[in-house]
């Protein structure tokens, strides 16, 4: 292990900030008394978070300027840990490790802002809600944002075999206004799970595409396109 590495790795064992302030912080070291405390007030007051920027803008990983940008990237970072491929905030070492980082909050914030200004453009009862989305995206179904007041979903072709994910895809997607007075969908990858197996196996590169709005009386729409097949609700092809 390298010296740096082992120096390093001991400040963050010890959870000690004064070895962090007499290795990084002062005269005469990479990080002055002012940017330390921009860093303490963005990180959260947690320690492990106030180690790994301190490191990387003392090792020029990140500048000192872009600090105060990490107040909210940690905070999207904390409440959607799920949602990250490391979940480990020391793991990401190197700038391409960050940029990733960087990448991967911004994406979730994106999604964010995408659900909540279709629902506040829209009636709330016509889209999936957020706590929604989360359900499918737990199960691999993504949510590729909004389209002329409509949510796009992608079902991949890896759920092929994924029973459990087409339970969720036809509870949340599955849905059609009036339904409470008898009005059903006939898309046949909603009504059975061998349907929903089937075009994907024949298609091994394919996904499903759905387009929801409830207040459209034809939604959702159901896209797959190597089999050429574009069905509202009712599989009634558009094309």
């Amino acid at each position: 292990m390298k010296l740096l590495e082992l120096v390093e790795n001991l400040i963050l064992e010890s959870h000690s900030l004064e070895l962090l302030k007499q290795k990084y912080v002062g005269e005469d070291k990479p990080i002055s008394e002012e940017v330390f405390k921009k860093i303490e007030e963005v990180c959260l007051n947690k320690f492990n978070l106030i180690a790994w920027l301190t490191i990387k803008v003392a090792n020029n990983i990140i500048l000192s300027e872009d600090v105060y940008k990490y107040k909210e990237y940690f905070g999207i970072f904390e409440r959607n840990k799920n949602k990250f491929p490391i979940k480990d905030i020391h793991q990401y070492k190197t700038k391409d490790d960050v940029q990733n980082f960087i990448n991967k909050v911004i994406e979730i914030r994106e999604k964010n802002v995408e659900r909540s200004s279709g629902v506040e453009l829209e009636n709330k009862e016509n889209y999936v809600s957020s706590g929604e989305m989360d359900k499918l995206e737990s199960v691999g179904i993504k949510f590729l944002g909004m389209s002329d007041g409509y949510q796009v979903f992608e079902i991949p072709n890896e759920l092929k075999d994924d029973e459990g994910a087409w339970k969720v895809y036809k509870d949340v997607l599955g849905r059609c206004s009036g339904r409470e007075q008898g009005a059903k969908i006939d898309i046949c990858t909603m009504a059975n799970v061998s349907h929903f197996k089937n075009y994907l196996k024949n298609y091994p590169d394919s996904s499903y595409f759905v387009i929801f709005n409830m207040g459209d009386p034809q939604s959702p729409y159901q896209i797959h396109f190597e089999s050429n097949q574009f069905m509202d609700k009712n599989d009634t092809p558009l094309l």
